[in-house]
């Protein structure tokens, strides 16, 4: 199976993109820790972990995924890796 590259991050608000990131997909060790804090007692009231989102990862060998999305505050939240 293909290894992704890239962990990718995209917000928009109304249609219109506000943050479009791309970052080498090791980032996704450290995904916990580059998230804003906020973010995580969100996904964790959605029933998702971050730890747990980060060992399916490490465990399928970086296979192209979705690891979230959600929507929050009029914004949408993706993120995943190619």
């Amino acid at each position: 199976m293909k290894k992704s590259k890239h962990l990718r991050v995209l917000i928009k608000r109304e249609q219109k993109d506000v943050v479009n990131l791309t970052m080498p997909v090791a980032s996704v060790k450290i995904l916990d820790t580059i998230m804003p804090d906020s973010v995580i007692p969100q996904l964790e009231a959605k029933g998702l972990s971050i730890r747990k989102i980060i060992d399916r990862v490490k465990e399928e060998n970086f296979a192209p995924q979705t690891l979230f999305e959600m929507e929050k505050e009029g914004k949408n939240y993706r993120v995943w890796i190619e």
